[in-house]
């Protein structure tokens, strides 16, 4: 008999098999569950997000548009896009068809009247809120999608310490009343 096992989380297994002179033998397997991933587009100018994955496959139309690892994909066209996103282990989750159509960089409401200075940025950079615009959460991603910084900003002027991050191109998104704008930040 061949017996199949359907671990819905990580879990180890002892293994026992016994010839017909009865000698036996055994060996434990650990069995690992990756989970599927289950990515979401969001946008932010011509700029396309996602996470969740180790690699992605962006299809506009249904057509393949762009593949590899970072989670950002910039769109030049109207259309339907879809982003496979893959797991390490080779599990691919679809996200839902995301309609769009281009509006320039930048372009979202949400980005009028804060200032993110200076870019590029040395050791630290600066975040200007308009007055009373409540709470802004700031994400800041490298290129993998990683995120590497997080914080709340309820006050107008915010300092954020840059000087633990390696120089690159980083992306900063900020989310506020359920919009989100993202921008680009250099660090040197």
């Amino acid at each position: 008999p061949n017996p199949v096992a359907t671990p819905a989380s990580a879990t180890g297994y002892t293994v026992v098999v016994t010839d017909a002179n009865g000698c036996s033998s055994s060996a434990t397997v650990q069995v690992d569950i990756d989970a599927t991933p289950a990515p979401v587009i969001t946008m932010s100018g011509d700029t396309l997000y996602t996470s969740g994955g180790v690699t992605y496959e962006w299809y506009l139309n249904g057509n393949l548009a762009g593949s590899g690892a970072s989670p950002f994909f910039v769109a030049t066209q109207s259309g339907n896009y879809e982003v496979v996103a893959y797991s390490a282990a080779g599990c691919a989750g679809v996200s839902p068809v995301f309609a769009f159509t281009p509006t320039g960089i930048y372009s979202s409401a949400l980005l009028a009247g804060i200032n993110v200075f200076p870019n590029p940025a040395r050791d630290e950079f600066q975040i200007t809120l308009p007055a009373g615009s409540g709470s802004v959460v700031a994400r800041l991603m490298d290129l993998t999608g990683k995120e590497v910084l997080l914080t709340t900003i309820d006050e107008q002027h915010r300092t954020v310490d840059v000087r633990m991050l390696q120089s690159g191109v980083y992306f900063l998104t900020l989310e506020l009343n359920g919009q989100r704008a993202m921008s680009r930040l250099v660090v040197e």
